[in-house]
């Protein structure tokens, strides 16, 4: 008997006989083996070697779509269905039953594509929430699908973690093309002193020229500058914050003698790696204050940098593409305008040397004036007072304003309406600057 080592017993075949010249067949089979000379496994097992034992193949009844599997052990999945043995959902894939593993159903903008595989709530981005990332959590706004945190932290100037996307703005591209000439740039070596720069008309882009070593810059035209000691690629600098990053992160390549062209994304994320890591408001509040914008030129010593087509994503009010990462928010009591910029009437900054970003409190007007002036405090005195809180009576008129009554002012008995005083000690009221020819 030929039966591979698999059985002892055979028996004549002559059917076999005529089709192969050799009729022993074989019976009893072992390790799970089958056919006329035990040479392959029986249905549903596999094996590895020829001198292995079959094994079952143990194909998920629920996610596979036959019983058998191939000579390896892996079974063939229906849809969405994975694994050797067919027993789980792919990734993006979850509830795995008859008919194979469900699609999930991730918002594209606030997933990371993924979901729980036998729930199928998804995997949210950091700022998102719901079953289906579907939305922005508290304080956030702004569901995009290039944002790696989902959603953006609403700004407000501190004062409101309530927005949503402002209606009526569009995309604006701030950009210098150097078509007629240096476009308000500039040049600065790295100690922040003026450097000379070329612009060609033949070209359209200036450049830098070095003969040293240490780096020159392209400065970009905004209100102000600042000198501080700069040796990193792209400089972003305003509101006392500074963040820089290298020319070939955010997957940028290395400069070359050939026009290359850079795309930075200014975001907070560690996707993005400025340096140092600012919070969300921080990073905001630079852009909002952007002063410098330093690019890096030159590389080497005798080197040269030329730069050309320079645009700054922004957005404005009026039609176009929609720019929905501008907000809208929702202020508490004392604060408007659409950022929360603003002291509603009735109050005033706290401390105006922060502009915006002061809390508003309620003027403080001795109980005189309802109103003050939004920036300095100064009150709207009535009722006979004066000076910056309502906290004297007015010239002609007595008595202590801070009381907070109608009737703390009371006209001075004086001829001709001159001011008086009263004497601390006797409450006697004496007039003063009285007219010529009167005592």
């Amino acid at each position: 008997c030929d039966c591979n080592g698999r059985s002892q017993e055979c028996y004549f075949d002559p059917e076999l006989y005529r089709s192969t010249g050799h009729g022993g067949h074989c019976t009893k089979c072992q390790d799970n083996t089958d056919g006329a000379n035990c040479e392959r496994c029986r249905e549903n097992f596999f094996r590895l070697g020829n001198r292995e034992a079959c094994s079952p193949c143990h194909c998920s009844p629920v996610g596979s779509l036959s019983t058998q599997c191939d000579s390896y052990g892996r079974c063939s999945c229906k849809p969405g269905v994975m694994g050797d043995k067919c027993d789980r959902c792919q990734p993006g894939y979850h509830s795995l039953t008859e008919a194979g593993c469900r699609p999930c159903s991730c918002n594209p903008s606030g997933s990371t594509d993924e979901c729980n595989f036998e729930t199928g709530r998804c995997v949210c981005k950091d700022n998102v929430e719901g079953f289906n990332c579907e939305r922005c959590k508290p304080g956030f706004f702004n569901l995009e699908s290039s944002n790696p945190m989902g959603c953006t932290p609403c700004f407000c100037f501190g004062h409101s973690s309530v927005c949503t996307n402002a209606v009526g703005y569009s995309v604006y591209s701030i950009t210098s093309t150097f078509q007629i000439d240096e476009d308000g740039w500039r040049a600065e070596q790295r100690d922040g002193s003026e450097a000379s720069s070329e612009w060609s008309s033949e070209r359209q882009d200036i450049a830098v020229i070095s003969d040293s070593y240490f780096p020159r810059y392209f400065i970009a035209p905004v209100d102000r500058r600042d000198t501080r000691l700069s040796a990193e690629d792209l400089v972003l600098e305003g509101a006392g914050l500074r963040v820089s990053v290298p020319l070939i992160a955010q997957g940028n390549s290395y400069p070359s003698e050939t026009t290359v062209k850079y795309v930075f994304r200014l975001h907070e994320a560690t996707d993005y790696p400025w340096r140092p890591t600012l919070t969300p408001f921080e990073f905001q509040k630079l852009l909002n204050n952007l002063t410098s914008i330093k690019i890096r030129g030159t590389y080497s010593e005798r080197s040269a940098g030329y730069l050309d087509d320079v645009t700054l994503a922004s957005a404005r009010p009026g039609p176009g593409v929609p720019a929905t990462w501008v907000e809208s928010c929702t202020c508490p009591v004392g604060y408007g305008g659409q950022f929360c910029e603003m002291c509603l009437s009735g109050y005033r900054r706290e401390t105006p040397s922060l502009g915006p970003y002061s809390p508003c409190v309620l003027c403080t007007c001795n109980g005189h004036s309802e109103t003050c002036d939004p920036e300095t405090g100064v009150c709207n005195c009535r009722e006979n007072t004066a000076g910056p809180h309502c906290e004297k009576c007015s010239d002609g008129y007595y008595g202590d304003s801070t009381v907070g009554t109608s009737s703390d002012c009371q006209p001075c008995p004086c001829p001709g309406g001159s001011s008086c005083a009263v004497v601390p000690k006797t409450q006697e009221v004496v007039c003063t600057n009285c007219p010529t020819g009167t005592t």
